[in-house]
């Protein structure tokens, strides 16, 4: 592509050329949007997830090789000689710049005969659907686009099955799946992300130097270029770009209970009772799927022989402080749901799965979601299977990831537009959170769903991995996986704690559990311990899985080992309740991470980014137990060895042992205690954490005392948060937002004025403790009203 001129258009800055054009689109101060399309084609419009943004402050310099634009806070270099784009800093530092790019034809078949057959599946009788032929609808393009970036490590793009943190000379898949969850974000650690505005299905592949994107098939490459100092700053570019991460209600940063799957009302109430009778904290019931009458596969009614009445059961969780989470899918056959899709043509080929990508599909499915379950009190979704389809989730040897994405994208484009391949589970939530929306305005929305995609944190989706097996790599895998998920932007992710298949059936692939005796196991009991361990540090906290009871009390008898260890992770979650909801709070207002892989902080530390077995959790150095200390599978019991775990503490900082208040200077390495009873903790110095005490059984319960602690070594600052735990109005202001802050050098703590209009909050009495080096804790009690305070040490 050769350059000889430029017209300002609408959209920004446009160079045409003989058989290309690109587009330059000034977003933000520090984004502009990339177009590049063949000449003479139809604008490709921004995605459905990209808010309409545009930035007039800008400027064009041509020199005699190059035309500049230039941001607030990033210039542009188009090379006139071949259209090549080189970023820059405003200080003249390059981030990175564009070292290939190439199109081929892609045709977009269209389905014109189908069939279907019914198949016995993992997940039952279902339908499958076969193109018997199809028409050509159009010819897009195959798309290979290559960047170059002198960055140590790379992050993002979602949550996959391989146990990548830093992406830097690995390779990636991205289509729709059980155990990926798509955000076309990356991030480069020099400071600088590129968003993809694409439903493509692609492939990443980096090389040590150079990263290449190979869309399989979109209409143009449109992507999103930021600059920031850091990735916070990222993040925040990727919301302003595709809305925020609004704030879910309290209750969902408590425990979520649940398993594969309680058959009746009175087994649901009968999981309620225990828990409240025990003392042990829970939010949230989770009903899994076959909720529906025989016959009726995914209809969205309760069946009445084993629901007789559903309001009733409601209410009485409803009634202690529970709340109930069903889980609802897009495919549907056998009932009258499916009857009405068919009759209003709202099916995809084959009539088992609905069209979400049609307004009154998703219209349509929201009614029957509200008249056969929501009306009887449901407080949330679990959106199932919404890839939508699992082509290949049979047979007992497992395909190459390649041979994966080959066989899903056949089945997923025999429904619908190849271009849109990645797109229907974003329209699918979209669809349930305006319909809830409109209906209980009242109420905020949780949507627990497998299939991720740009701009899902704006329609309150926690995003899960996936049926994921009981090894102790897979959870080694997992603790890697969420790092990189919640850098792409999206903050609520979770997995299932104990993994969801506890055996190996050899004829599947996907199943590959080392207990086949479940909690009977002592082995499977200490595994499922160490994982509710680090559990208590996601955004959400969600024990689910098959083949084996998981709720406390089926793991253990109240006082054994493995109980006390799980109730203790457990109450180590509530303690933190209110630093849970503040940090939630901060993903809104702030465009905060709170699961954060350690580039987030400490990107210049070299040994970050050849990390993946530790996280932080806002200002909580998090270190999962990721091997077993007392019982192979089996039950065996293992050769005496120290409970302990390496531990890597960054540089830039000192470290407090959450246990032990022992301090250590950050850049080490160390050997940390992990006895069963506790996963190994450290707090940045600087650090302010609000703790709750007593014994607290949900997450809006009253404690019979508040604390923050404060870690002295450094300068920190943290805002507490308080609302009315559900509703919208905090968008409107009704909230309480105080930030405290803390000068190591005065050793003076400080209440700044209290923010917002909520009235629920009129102050609190707070005993703060001092932490200091020597493992002194000085303890002062101090009545804040919502006027400054300053406190010092």
């Amino acid at each position: 592509m050769h350059i000889t001129s430029y017209e300002h258009t609408e959209e920004g800055l446009l160079f045409p050329s003989e058989a290309e054009e690109l587009l330059l689109s000034p977003l933000t101060e520090n984004c502009c949007a990339v177009l590049r399309r063949e000449s003479g084609t139809a604008p490709k419009v921004p995605g459905p997830a990209f808010l309409p943004l545009q930035f007039a402050d800008w400027t064009v310099l041509e020199t005699e090789e190059t035309f500049e634009l230039f941001l607030p806070a990033l210039a542009v270099q188009v090379a006139k000689a071949d259209g090549r784009i080189a970023f820059y800093t405003p200080d003249g530092e390059l981030l990175g710049r564009e070292s290939g790019y190439s199109t081929a034809p892609a045709e977009v078949k269209r389905a014109s005969a189908v069939e279907s057959r019914e198949e016995q599946t993992v997940d039952g009788l279902k339908t499958r659907t076969n193109v018997k032929e199809s028409i050509l609808d159009r010819v897009a393009r195959q798309i290979t686009w290559s960047f170059t970036a002198d960055a140590p490590g790379i992050y993002g793009l979602g949550s996959h099955e391989d146990g990548f943190v830093n992406l830097r000379g690995k390779k990636r898949y991205f289509y729709q799946h059980n155990f990926k969850a798509i955000v076309p974000h990356v991030l480069y650690s020099n400071g600088c992300s590129i968003l993809f505005d694409t439903g493509s299905a692609f492939v990443f592949t980096d090389d040590g130097t150079e990263s290449t994107f190979a869309l399989r098939c979109d209409d143009a490459l449109r992507y999103c270029f930021t600059a920031a100092p850091d990735f916070d700053g990222l993040v925040q570019s990727y919301r302003t770009l595709t809305g925020a991460a609004v704030l879910l209600p309290k209750w969902a940063f408590g425990y979520f209970q649940s398993k594969e799957h309680y058959h009746t009302q009175e087994e649901v109430l009968e999981v309620a009772q225990s828990y409240r009778r025990l003392g042990i904290p829970l939010d949230c019931i989770v009903q899994d799927w076959q909720t529906w009458p025989a016959g009726m596969w995914g209809e969205k009614i309760f069946d009445p022989t084993r629901y007789p009445d559903p309001d009733a059961m409601t209410d009485a969780l409803h009634k202690q402080n529970l709340k109930l989470m069903i889980s609802i899918w897009p495919n549907m056959q056998g009932g009258p749901n499916n009857r009405e899709m068919k009759e209003a043509g709202l099916m995809l080929p084959g009539g088992t799965v609905y069209n979400a990508f049609d307004a009154e599909g998703r219209r349509r499915f929201w009614k029957q979601a509200q008249e056969g379950l929501f009306r009887h009190g449901i407080d949330a979704w679990w959106c199932d299977c919404t890839e939508p389809v699992e082509a290949d989730w049979n047979g007992a040897e497992r395909p190459t990831d390649a041979e994966r994405m080959e066989k899903n994208l056949r089945a997923l484009t025999n429904l619908f537009d190849s271009t849109e391949a990645n797109l229907f589970t974003y329209w699918h939530s979209r669809g349930i959170y305006e319909g809830q929306r409109q209906t209980a305005p009242e109420r905020r929305v949780v949507n627990l769903t497998r299939s991720g995609y740009t701009g899902q944190q704006n329609y309150g989706c926690i995003l899960w991995s996936g049926d994921i097996s009981a090894t102790w790599e897979e959870l080694r895998v997992q603790v890697a996986e969420g790092q990189n998920f919640c850098a792409a932007g999206m903050p609520y992710w979770t997995n299932d704690a104990g993994a969801f298949f506890v055996n190996n059936p050899p004829e599947w692939w996907f199943a590959g559990g080392d207990f086949p005796q479940g909690r009977h196991d002592p082995a499977y009991r200490e595994f499922y311990t160490r994982w509710m361990q680090y559990a208590a540090f996601l955004p959400i906290m969600r024990s689910h899985g098959s083949g084996t009871a998981r709720e406390i009390y089926n793991m253990d008898a109240p006082g054994g080992m493995f109980y006390n260890a799980i109730a203790a992770a457990i109450r180590l979650r509530y303690s933190l309740m209110d630093y849970h909801y503040a940090l939630a709070a901060a993903a809104y207002f702030d465009s905060y991470t709170q699961l954060r892989c350690l580039a987030f902080d400490f990107a210049a530390d070299p040994v970050v980014h050849t990390l993946t077995d530790m996280f932080m959790y806002g200002d909580i150095l998090v270190c999962p137990v990721l091997e077993p200390f007392y019982h192979a599978p089996g039950g065996a019991a293992l050769a005496a060895k120290p409970a302990q775990r390496s531990v890597y503490l960054p540089v830039g900082t000192g470290w407090y042992d959450w246990y032990t208040d022992d301090f250590y200077a950050g850049g080490q390495w160390i050997t940390a205690a992990a006895p069963l009873e506790h996963i190994p903790l450290f707090v940045r110095a600087g650090a302010i954490l609000p703790l709750l005490h007593g014994d607290i059984q949900y997450a809006a319960d009253t404690p019979e005392s508040y604390s923050i602690e404060v870690y002295a070594g450094a300068d920190g600052a943290f805002s507490l948060y308080y609302d009315a735990n559900d509703g919208l109005a905090y968008q409107d202001g009704e909230y309480a937002r105080i930030r405290v802050s803390y000068d190591d050098m005065e050793k003076t703590v400080t209440f700044g004025t209290r923010e917002g209009k909520w009235l629920g909050y009129a102050g609190r009495t707070y005993v703060l403790n001092y932490h200091t080096k020597d493992r002194e804790v000085i303890s002062q009690s101090v009545v804040y009203t919502g006027e400054p305070l300053a406190v010092q040490f």
